[in-house]
């Protein structure tokens, strides 16, 4: 089963303008900031499996809204057979094959807490409680048909009509309307599908325990001893699954195993052996990553074709674990659909983009941004081999300084922090680009509507570098110009294409191209419009200028053989606040803009 879309009305940190999110198959991660409403977006589903309202999930608290939660979700086969067999219990093997090659797999859910009913639409028609209608309009009176009459003309031998059509011509008639009468509630059917397969893990799980239940989930660990110790003395393939989550478990942790006991009439015991000892421990005594573990892994190992809903799963494990851990729920997101509450860039995949949701809160509403186009191939792999670990942390910030180099890189955050404007404080993120990733990531940046600023060296500005389209012909321009040919206003475009006028070849006739200096002002000004900034030179050269030399000298010195420019960045920035330096006005003039750029996020 897949969640296609959820559209969010009136719950907990939503408002009146009903907002729509769209998942995918596979891994949907939700990021951004702490108490933006990633959770209540899991926490939605569960108003479609029929949970109770509280004052507290209706928008700040006002109980006279309505709280509306549509989803649209697709069934697979399975569910879909069952689905059809409770709908038309008397058909056979062959007539279930003809229903199901003939009635589409996509269903409209929703939830109002006005009704407290689940709606469901599908084929064309929309059904709320044991009655099916021609369209979502029923208001007013009807005739009733009775659904066993319907089913009887279906199983006719002499029939040729598929269900849906002969359900259809029942009911296109206006005067009198009609409605089909069931025995039963119809959205029962759905909601019972999706208590099945519409999973959650809650962010605080309990230590996994047993009361000799026979159960086979526990979501929340309190039953998970139980569920344990019936796959490991039941059949063959549930045993099979008991083996496999003990071996992924020590594949985890290599020093731990998984085991489970039950003494005589006492319930089952979840028990840790530590090999390098030979001591066994209960799981009660190790820390609360092995209780996540064990909860995680006994439900991903025994499940298929369910939707799971995971908050923080990278709670109290380091950075190698939750790689290791990442790369299980990637495996098992072939057969399953999973929702992910993050806040670690571990599970963020460079190359699947469009299956991040940016959770953003905006005036204290929540909002959810995508990414509507993918980059085509060649763009994803360069966002593979640019975006690593370090780099996917703007996901979690409020504003992106984007920096050609390393030095700037290592040098920007300690100069921010010496004027009062801590980076941290602010949820602002530097990243390290280049100028040939600086365009494809603005792009990204746009689409998931980043606030950023650009901080590009004199020579990107200047220097022609690559040919655009413009107006059905092609003009030369520099990398800054070409990363935001996509952009361009009209007249800033104009600006581009006269200036290509000025365009002089310096050092002879194989010597580069490059703008007049006389230019240099004017299209300086024009990238600011579009948050680029230029400086004057590059930073090195700024620092020159100002009599920083020697610190730059001295950071050479100490970065060795590897004159690594971030820690020649940090030298730098740490004497000018160990001196209590000027700070050149350009670097003051771009931390001024990119805080207030995070000020109005």
């Amino acid at each position: 089963m897949i969640i296609k879309t959820i559209e969010i009305k009136n719950f907990r940190s939503f408002d009146d303008r009903s907002f729509s999110v769209r998942f995918n198959d596979g891994i949907n991660i939700l990021v951004g900031e702490n108490n933006v409403g990633k959770s209540n977006i899991l926490r939605s589903f569960e108003l479609l499996k029929g949970r109770d309202l509280s004052p507290e999930d209706y928008y700040k608290g006002e109980t006279d809204r309505e709280i509306r939660i549509t989803a649209t979700v697709r069934l697979d086969s399975d569910e879909m057979e069952h689905f059809l067999k409770r709908l038309v219990p008397g058909a056979n093997s062959k007539q279930t094959r003809r229903l199901l090659s003939q009635f589409k797999r996509t269903f409209q859910l929703e939830y109002s807490s006005k009704s407290r009913t689940l709606g469901l639409g599908f084929q064309g028609f929309w059904a709320t409680g044991d009655r099916l209608y021609f369209s979502r309009d029923v208001s007013g009176s009807y005739q009733a048909i009775e659904w066993e009459n319907v089913v009887q003309k279906f199983l006719e031998p002499q029939n040729k009509l598929q269900l849906v059509q002969l359900i259809r011509n029942e009911l296109n008639s206006k005067d009198p309307r009609k409605v089909v009468h069931f025995r039963f509630d119809i959205s029962e059917l759905m909601l019972g599908i999706l208590s099945r397969k519409v999973k959650s893990f809650v962010e605080t799980r309990q230590c996994p325990s047993g009361s000799n239940q026979s159960v086979f989930e526990s979501y929340d660990g309190a039953l998970v001893a139980d569920v344990l110790a019936n796959l490991k003395n039941g059949s063959a393939v549930q045993r099979g699954k008991w083996n496999r989550i003990k071996q992924e478990f020590h594949n985890l942790f290599p020093n731990l195993e998984l085991e489970v006991t039950k003494p005589a009439g006492e319930p089952p015991k979840i028990m840790i052996v530590k090999q390098t000892i030979d001591y066994e421990v209960p799981i009660s005594f190790v820390g609360a990553g092995i209780w996540e573990i064990v909860i995680l892994l006994t439900h991903l190992f025994s499940f298929e074709g369910m939707c799971f809903g995971i908050d923080m799963p990278e709670l109290h494990f380091h950075h190698h674990t939750t790689r290791l851990l990442k790369g299980i729920i990637k495996e098992k997101s072939d057969k399953n659909q999973f929702f992910v509450v993050t806040h670690s860039p571990i599970f963020i995949e460079p190359d699947r983009l469009e299956n991040v949701l940016l959770v953003k809160e905006c005036r204290g509403i929540t909002a959810v941004r995508q990414l509507d186009k993918v980059p085509d191939t060649g763009e994803r792999e360069r966002l593979q081999r640019h975006l690593d670990e370090n780099t996917r942390e703007f996901f979690f910030s409020r504003a992106v300084l984007i920096v050609e180099g390393q030095t700037e890189k290592g040098a920007m955050p300690i100069l921010a922090k010496y004027l009062g404007q801590d980076f941290d404080k602010h949820g602002i993120s530097i990243v390290e680009a280049g100028s040939q990733f600086s365009g494809l990531f603005t792009r990204i940046l746009k689409a998931f509507d980043f606030p950023y600023l650009v901080m590009n060296d004199y020579d990107a500005l200047m220097y022609i570098c690559q040919t655009s389209k413009s107006n059905e012909h092609s003009i030369k321009t520099s990398a800054v110009f070409y990363d935001l040919r996509q952009l361009l206003r009209k007249g800033d475009l104009e600006i581009v294409e006269k200036m290509e006028h000025e365009i002089q070849t310096i050092g002879g006739k194989q010597g580069k191209q490059v703008y007049s200096d006389d230019c240099f002002e004017k299209l300086r000004d024009t990238a600011l419009k579009y948050d680029v900034y230029v400086l004057p030179t590059d930073f090195e050269g700024i620092l020159k200028r100002d009599k920083y030399e020697k610190f730059l000298k001295e950071a050479e010195k100490l970065s060795g053989r590897n004159k690594s420019k971030v820690i020649c960045g940090r030298y730098v920035a740490e004497k000018m606040v160990e001196n209590k330096s000027e700070i050149p006005k350009e670097f003051r003039d771009i931390i001024d803009l990119i805080v207030r750029k995070s000020l109005t996020s």
